[in-house]
């Protein structure tokens, strides 16, 4: 599975969980339900400015909807070579790296 497939997946399955649909994303990020539909279907290169859009629409961390959903730490434990288990990681880092960088590219096509 490449890495827009998973974040597709990753998305489905927030909408399940959230009971939600797909033309209630849609709405949230203004786009169309087709436009959804090619992003779940991982037909659709999204960038880090959509992915961050997407978990603020869903209201999950962006490490939610890239972490394949395998390797996502759940009840409390992490993975192994992140440290001891039972201490959960703070990935909040990689969150505001990612807002920073949405920053610098808002930036870049200001000046263009």
């Amino acid at each position: 599975m490449d890495y827009f497939e998973t974040v597709g997946q990753n998305i489905q399955i927030v909408l399940e969980q959230k009971n939600m649909k797909k033309t209630d994303l849609a709405r949230k990020l203004n786009i169309s339900r087709q436009m959804v539909q090619k992003i779940i279907g991982g037909q659709k290169a999204i960038n880090v400015k959509e992915i961050a859009s997407i978990s603020d629409a869903l209201a999950v961390t962006v490490d939610t909807l890239l972490r394949p959903a395998d390797l996502r730490v759940q009840g409390g434990s992490s993975v192994p070579f992140m440290g001891k288990a039972g201490q959960p990681k703070d990935f909040s880092f990689v969150e505001q790296t990612i807002r920073e960088y949405m920053k610098l590219e808002d930036r870049l096509h200001e000046s263009s």
